[in-house]
């Protein structure tokens, strides 16, 4: 496959936050990205899609205006603003003394990676096993990433590739994926298949297990198989949506788990920005194995890697990806902002939302909670759609969706735009979704609770429903 070197994309701050990615961050209609935004536009939105696309706060704005300039005017270094950004996520993810790395990617899926690498690194003679919760609610390109096949149609440093063609075709993954609902909507516990399997492959494989802690849908997985199988799988924990308590990612990596976060969820960093957290045991392995790239110096860039890990950083190309570094920013900046308040307060005024919307909801004749809502992550409600007794489809949901997102809400006329999470499909069936993040509670506080919006965009949705609009 033959790569050029990809430049940085400095021209403005508009085009660098919507670089250096696939092709879903991009603005392709209208000055839109695939998820109906403009990232850098954030006057007038409402947003209670943070599990899906975000916007721009004012305070991150102010923050990558400056860096960005500095980048323009050579007088801030990429490298050191890289450096502060290690320093920070350590400091505000994990408040004890616990030794890790911090690898990058530009997105969720493209951490999906490491772990392949990994093994290959660590078992270079083994075969692969990748076990995988949850797959129909992971990030569209999960799936396809975690057997090792490009997921999208660009990355960041390919301008082309063939999705769903092996990043090396001599490397095998072997694929099995445990659904995360049933047909019903319930859902599924996989503790015991997973057991089995791990059993049952051990000696013969190198085995991942993918479990997610905040799937679209907020599912958290059962992490007690970790303890029970820890020597034989290479654990790899979703919590990108970084909807979870500090103690948890601490215990976490202390079971020498890799754990998966974003900056573009729960605190609100436009789209997509990923980073993989990785105990000290498992370093030490990688620093001690044979510097290879196996491949996926098609993914990842020198930058990705630790500095500790000097000999396999330089395997990889040299490109600064200012985008990424700059989304991660915006998300740095709201996790400083959010630390000033107690996590209690915080949990406390989600519970408030959730309660509030729930509550909405239930009296709605239009809508229905998904079942095991509780299971979930309450800053996360999911819901179907009901006309006439019949659930509205996928499609009449996608076509429902981009209603509320593009059309100038009546209801809440101090705004032009809404944003809700996109459509969920399992199965036959699907739903949608509030979420909200870091800023949202932030303002939520700043204003004494007021929910009036929220009620408002409740009965938006009701109007839009009555007029057939979906």
């Amino acid at each position: 496959m033959n790569r050029t070197e990809p430049k940085a994309n400095l021209i403005s701050l508009e085009n660098t936050i919507t670089s250096g990615g696939d092709e879903r961050i991009e603005l392709i209609h209208d000055g839109l990205n695939k998820y109906h935004i403009n990232p850098c536009d954030n006057q007038g939105v409402f947003n209670r899609g943070t599990c899906t696309c975000s916007v721009l706060t004012d305070e991150a704005k102010e923050r990558v205006s400056y860096l960005f300039n500095g980048f323009k005017d050579e007088t801030i270094s990429f490298e050191e603003v890289r450096k502060e950004q290690v320093k920070s996520l350590k400091r505000l993810l994990n408040n004890v003394d616990f030794n890790y790395n911090v690898f990058f990617a530009p997105s969720g899926s493209d951490l999906c990676y490491y772990p392949i690498l990994f093994s290959k690194l660590i078992n270079p003679n083994k075969p692969i096993m990748s076990l995988v919760t949850c797959p129909e609610e992971l990030g569209s390109g999960s799936a396809m990433a975690n057997q090792g096949h490009f997921f999208s149609e660009k990355n960041q440093i390919l301008p082309n590739v063939v999705k769903g063609e092996s990043v090396n075709p001599d490397i095998s993954v072997e694929y099995k994926s445990f659904n995360a609902r049933d047909e019903a909507g319930v859902i599924l516990d996989h503790h015991e298949s997973i057991k089995s399997t791990i059993r049952k492959y051990k000696d013969d494989y190198s085995i991942i297990g993918n479990l997610v802690i905040g799937s679209k849908s907020g599912i958290e997985d059962n992490i007690s198989i970790i303890e029970e199988c820890q020597e034989d799988v290479l654990w790899v924990v979703d919590l990108c949506q970084l909807r979870t308590s500090r103690d948890l990612l601490q215990k976490l990596l202390k079971l020498n788990c890799l754990v998966m976060v974003t900056g573009s969820k729960f605190y609100q960093s436009p789209p997509f920005c990923g980073a993989l957290l990785v105990p000290e045991k498992i370093n030490t392995a990688l620093a001690h194995s044979k510097p290879e790239t196996w491949g996926f110096d098609k993914v990842y860039t020198k930058y990705d890697f630790p500095t500790e890990l000097g000999e396999l950083r330089e395997k990889f190309i040299d490109y600064k990806n200012y985008g990424l570094l700059l989304r991660w920013e915006c998300a740095v900046t709201e996790m400083k902002l959010l630390s000033n308040y107690k996590e209690s307060v915080v949990n406390v005024t989600i519970s408030r939302w959730n309660q509030h919307m729930t509550e909405l909801l239930l009296d709605s004749p239009y809508f229905d909670l998904m079942l095991d809502q509780e299971k979930t992550n309450s800053s996360i409600i999911s819901f179907r759609v009901k006309v006439n007794g019949a659930y509205l489809s996928h499609e009449q949901l996608q076509t429902l969706h981009k209603a509320i997102v593009n059309e100038p809400p009546p209801l809440l006329p101090k705004f032009r735009k809404l944003i809700i999470g996109q459509p969920v499909a399992y199965g036959d069936n699907s739903f949608i979704r509030f979420a909200i993040g870091s800023h949202n509670v932030r303002k939520l506080l700043d204003n004494d609770m007021d929910l009036t919006n929220d009620t408002r965009l409740v009965e938006t949705i009701e109007r839009l429903i009555k007029e057939r609009r979906y």
